[in-house]
C-alpha cells in the first residue's frame, strides 16, 4: 500500500494520498458523519453511503482536533482546529488509514511529501 502526504497552502489541510479507493466517483465533504450521510443521500437519490467510508469518517472524527473531511476516489482530506498540532493529528491519521485499508501481510510504502506554494 502506497500513501503520499501533500500539505497545502492552508496550514490547517493535509491531503493523504493512497492507493486503495476510498470513495467512488463522488467527492464528499463534510464536517460531520451525518452530514457525509446526507450529502450522500442527495447526491446519490436516497442511497445510503459505502459502510467503509462511514466507519474511516467515525474513526477519523474521533481524534480530537479534527473538524472537517473530503473523500475522494483515491484522496483523503483532513482539516484540522486552528490550536491543535500536526505532528499529534497526523500520525493517527495514518494509524486510522493503514487500520481501513492495509491487508494482512502487506506493508507499507509511504511516497515523499508534496508542498505545494501558491
Amino acid at each position: 500500500m502506497k500513501i503520499k502526504i501533500e500539505e497545502v497552502p492552508n496550514e490547517a489541510i493535509l491531503n493523504f494520498h493512497v492507493d486503495k479507493k476510498v470513495s467512488p466517483e463522488l467527492v464528499v465533504d463534510a464536517d460531520s458523519v451525518e452530514n457525509i450521510k446526507e450529502e450522500w443521500d442527495f447526491m446519490e437519490d436516497g442511497k445510503e453511503p459505502p459502510e467503509i467510508l462511514v466507519a474511516l469518517a467515525e474513526a477519523l472524527f474521533a481524534i480530537p482536533g479534527v473538524t472537517s473531511l473530503g473523500f475522494d476516489k483515491y484522496e483523503i482530506t483532513v482539516e484540522k482546529a486552528e490550536l491543535f498540532e500536526w505532528k499529534d493529528i497526523e500520525p493517527k491519521v495514518l494509524e486510522i488509514i493503514k487500520a481501513q485499508f492495509l491487508k494482512e501481510g502487506e506493508e507499507v510504502k509511504e511516497m515523499p511529501r508534496t508542498i505545494y506554494f501558491y
